[in-house]
Formats: C-alpha cells, structure tokens, sequence
C-alpha cells in the first residue's frame, strides 16, 4: 500500500508541473496582447513550488515508515512528522481516489489542449502572426478547455493535500484540530478568489480577441460550442 500511494503522489506532483509549465516559449513582443501580469512570471512558479514542497513532503514521510531503522529516515521523520502523529497516518481513502482522478483527467485534458493548440498555447495571451482557429479535440466541447481542466486538475491535487490522510493533514503539525477546518476552507477559498481573478477576465479577452480576428469563422463556431468551460453549464 505504501508503494502504491507513493506512486499516487508522485503522480499528483507530475499533474500539477505539468499543468504549471508553459509547453512553449513566450510569444514575441509583437505577438503579445497587452503586459503579462503575476499569473504568468510567479503563480505558476508558486504553485509548483507548494505542491512539490506537499508531495516530497508525502513521499519522504512515506519512505521513513517502510526504512524506520534508517538514520537518513529517522533524520527525515524528525523534521517531516510532528508528535503523536506517525507515517501510518498517511493513508489512501476513497476521497484521495476521487480527488486523484480529478487531478490527472484534468492534466491530460490539459495536455491534449497542448498538442491541439502546439505553438499558439502560450501562458502570455497573444496572436501568433500565423494564428489558427483551433475547433477539433478539447476544443470541440468548449472554447476555453485549458482553463477548465487547469481548474480541474489543480482542484484535485489540493483536495488530495487537504483531507484526512494527506501529510498536511496527519502529519505537518500545519493543520491542528483547533484551526483545521478555517484553515482548509481559507485554502480553497484563496484559491478560488485567485482563479477566478485570471480566469474571468481572459475568457473575455481570447474571446474579443479570436473573434475579431477570425470574424464569421469564429461566430460559427461559437454557435456550435456556445460554453466557455464547462459543457452544458458555462
């Protein structure tokens, strides 16, 4: 079990680099619309470093339950788990395999938009000078699938560090009984403020954009996928 959730956390720090790490090189200054802002040169930074930072976290606390007698263990449970709690505390429910699911459906997601997209995905919003209207894959479902499955997939990743059985929860010292609970909802409460500040405003920029780039083509296809991120919803 332990190797097994090793694998599960491994898997969620790979999710969220992934989902994190611009697949290509910003755009050229003439192709760039407007100044990148926080979300593109540090909350991507930011975020990759608390889930690495969560994950090994988990990983090492792991590891000094299977190699107790190691000294490099002990060192590592010294820092890593805060008494009474111990290793075993660590454990797979089936809420950490929902939240696990979320976070790598939505990294693939993500990185089909990736591939469907190629060198016009770029964290900067911008036009490359040979821009396409991209409508097949991801795009097909709605206009704005990176930013959902982003959402998805960054979701998942802190529902799997912030319910009973995590680290953080069992073992960090971070999450006391007495403030657990404000502190896990202050959590999801500042990540969802600070998603919606970039996702809004861009959804209306792309759009704005792509359109009066691409005129009657884009009209049709916003008619055949009128949903920004969800099918269906919105």
């Amino acid at each position: 079990m332990s190797i097994f959730r090793i694998s599960l956390s491994a898997s969620v720090i790979w999710a969220v680099h992934t989902t994190m790490t611009a697949p290509q090189p910003p755009p050229l200054c003439d192709e760039q619309v407007g100044p990148a802002g926080l979300e593109v040169s540090a909350m991507p930074i930011f975020i990759k470093s608390c889930f690495w930072s969560a994950g090994l976290a988990e990983i090492l606390a792991i590891l000094t339950n299977l190699y107790p007698s190691n000294s490099l263990t002990k060192y590592a449970a010294s820092l890593l788990v805060r008494s009474p709690s111990t290793p075993d505390a660590i454990r797979t429910t089936w809420w950490f395999i929902f939240a696990w699911v979320c976070t790598i459906s939505g990294a693939f997601i993500r990185r089909s938009c990736y591939r469907n997209l190629g060198e016009m995905f770029t964290f900067q919003v911008s036009l490359r000078r040979n821009h396409k209207l991209v409508t097949s894959g991801p795009y097909s479902f709605v206009r704005h699938p990176s930013y959902s499955s982003g959402a998805l997939a960054l979701s998942g990743a802190l529902m799997c560090h912030t319910i009973p059985g995590s680290w953080a929860v069992e073992c960090s010292g971070i999450f006391q009984p007495s403030w657990a609970g404000p502190l896990i909802a202050t959590c999801w409460l500042i990540a969802s403020i600070m998603g919606t500040l970039v996702i809004a405003p861009r959804l209306e920029q792309e759009d704005a954009l792509l359109k009066r780039r691409f005129g009657s083509e884009w009209d049709a296809w916003a008619r055949n996928v009128p949903y920004r991120l969800l099918p269906g919803l919105y």
